[in-house]
């Protein structure tokens, strides 16, 4: 959401923002940068040729969290997290989807306005706060996107809302989880509430309207799908991930404040076997990964590894030459999750750690709210097939959200 960007730049020094905007690597840079990781059975490689512009986004508008997928189809559809009037700042977040036939161009499609907030219910998890106060809360924003299994046409969609606040109790905002699903990326359904129950709805309607107003997801034990901790409107934390589905099962990752310290961050995630029955709570409680910490609020993503068993994680983190922000990508041993050979086993790197970092050279700003390209079932795909990953991200130079470029950026892997 606009609120993590707003605390996140307070962890990075502000002459990061000092260099002008230029999307080529400037004249230094490396021709490519290795490194082991899995344990030391892999080997990552990013060449600095294989980086791009993917959004030269106008400076009325806003994208981030840039999620592509690769449909069996041929196609690639690409949501993300937008802003709901463009040119109007402080407008507030919503979700913008477009499709391109193929093959793939490497620059944004055409897309349009699919889910958008309320700008004046503040019971909406989906309301627009930022439309009226500069620190206010703003739901709908950060989705993933996952597709039903076997022969279930639909794919699935989660994001963020905010619950918990008002203008009178301006620190009582907190995120929570809401769904979608869509055939096609244009018509979108929210799981809402009609008549007492809990069903899949038309995205659309005059304000009020059953089809305007998502509920909050629920979990097995009847929980809401919640972050842990409430703040003011331009700081909440919390619940922004990536979906994934190995061997029938779903699993949602994604970092949250520690219940008991909201100043220390670690990666939780919850499972599923079917999320097309609207009226079942479909998640898992929560459990937390593994024993380690994040090195702050970092963006966790969280995917299969393109063609093998194991997990490929990509997060925030400075490198430890020059210590502009970049991001971190490692690859775990196995398929395990709270294991010492899976997620489990991940130490996440700061700036003085190994040195995990892909050492991207497009943008010159804060590197941020990355995402990549995902096959139906969100494990790793790649326009070419020679290629382990495709990343996209936010460039974040001077600090301005409305009109920071989103880039794109390829890596190879072989065994050691």
């Amino acid at each position: 959401m606009r609120s993590y960007l707003s605390r996140l730049l307070l962890l990075f020094p502000l002459a990061l923002f000092s260099c002008a905007h230029d999307a080529k690597p400037p004249p230094s840079a490396p021709e490519a940068r290795c490194y082991l990781t899995g344990g030391g059975e892999l080997e990552v490689c990013h060449a600095s040729r294989a980086e791009g512009r993917y959004y030269d986004t106008p400076d009325s508008e806003v994208a981030y969290n840039v999620q592509v997928l690769r449909l069996k189809n041929g196609a690639y559809a690409t949501i993300y997290h937008g802003d709901s009037y463009p040119g109007v700042v402080r407008s507030g977040d919503s979700l913008k989807a477009g499709v391109e036939a193929g093959p793939f161009s490497y620059r944004m499609p055409k897309v349009a306005r699919v889910i958008h907030g309320t700008l004046v219910d503040q019971t909406n998890p989906i309301y627009n706060g930022f439309a009226n106060n500069p620190f206010g809360a703003s739901g709908g924003a950060n989705p993933t996107a996952v597709k039903g299994f076997g022969n279930d046409p639909y794919y699935y969609l989660f994001f963020l809302g905010v619950t918990g606040g008002s203008d009178a109790k301006p620190n009582g905002w907190h995120h929570v989880m809401l769904g979608g699903r869509t055939k096609d990326f244009k018509a979108f359904d929210i799981l809402g509430e009609r008549k007492g129950q809990r069903a899949w709805i038309p995205f659309g309607g005059k304000e009020g309207a059953p089809g305007r107003k998502p509920v909050v997801l629920r979990d097995t034990a009847g929980s809401e799908f919640a972050g842990h901790h409430s703040a003011a409107g331009d700081a909440t934390q919390g619940l922004i991930g990536s979906v994934a589905a190995v061997n029938k099962t779903y699993y949602f990752f994604y970092y949250d404040t520690l219940p008991e310290d909201p100043q220390r961050y670690a990666l939780y995630y919850r499972t599923a076997k079917n999320l097309s029955r609207a009226e079942e709570n479909a998640w898992s409680p929560e459990r937390r990964v593994g024993p380690h910490l994040l090195t702050g609020p970092s963006i966790v993503r969280v995917a299969k590894a393109k063609g093998m068993d194991r997990w490929m994680l990509a997060y925030n983190c400075y490198r430890p030459t020059d210590h502009l922000s970049d991001i971190c990508v490692q690859y775990t041993k196995d398929l395990s999750v709270e294991g010492a050979s899976g997620l489990g086993g991940i130490e996440f790197a700061d700036s003085a750690g190994p040195g995990f970092y892909l050492g991207l050279n497009s943008g010159t700003g804060l590197r941020s709210q990355h995402y990549f390209m995902t096959d139906e079932a969100g494990a790793l795909a790649t326009p070419k097939d020679e290629n382990a990953g495709f990343l996209t991200w936010l460039d974040l130079n001077g600090q301005a959200i409305y009109g920071a470029d989103v880039y794109w950026a390829e890596w190879n892997v072989r065994a050691r």
